[in-house]
């Protein structure tokens, strides 16, 4: 071997800190587990298509864990992150259907536009960035722009 994964491998058979003083953090809480999350996530990383060994041979913060344990860390994070996406595709399409089935009115229970994707909303935010409004009363903000006007 490089050496590389022998020393890896001899993680099992000690406390977890491998012989050179540094201590693995529990697969839980590590950084290795994120960064394989990152991957398995990015639709543009190979870490799907590659055999699983070769995944844990190419990263330290992978060999610091045993072959056999990172193996088995790699599937059941991979079936984590395709049921969050499987569960959060059908919400996505569930809500769609709700909005396509239920649209929202023209205008509100008081007959005033909504401000959310109004006009009036992106106007406002500009205003606010470049300080048009800064220590205006409220009245000259409303009175500054008919789109402000539309709403009571």
């Amino acid at each position: 071997g490089d050496g590389t994964r022998s020393a890896a491998n001899s993680h099992e058979a000690n406390d977890g800190t491998g012989g050179n003083s540094e201590q693995v953090s529990p697969w839980k809480s590590s950084r290795a587990k994120a960064l394989l999350a990152e991957q398995l996530k990015d639709s543009n990383s190979n870490v799907r298509t590659i055999p699983i060994e070769e995944v844990w041979a190419s990263n330290h913060l992978f060999q610091k864990y045993p072959r056999h344990r990172f193996k088995q860390n790699f599937k059941n994070l991979k079936k984590t992150i395709d049921s969050e996406a499987a569960a959060i595709e059908f919400d996505q399409r569930s809500f769609e259907h709700e909005q396509e089935r239920f649209p929202r009115n023209a205008t509100t229970k008081r007959g005033q536009p909504f401000w959310n994707g109004h006009a009036a909303e992106s106007l406002m935010e500009n205003d606010v960035k470049q300080g048009t409004i800064s220590g205006m009363k409220p009245k000259s903000v409303w009175e500054s722009r008919s789109e402000y006007q539309e709403f009571d």
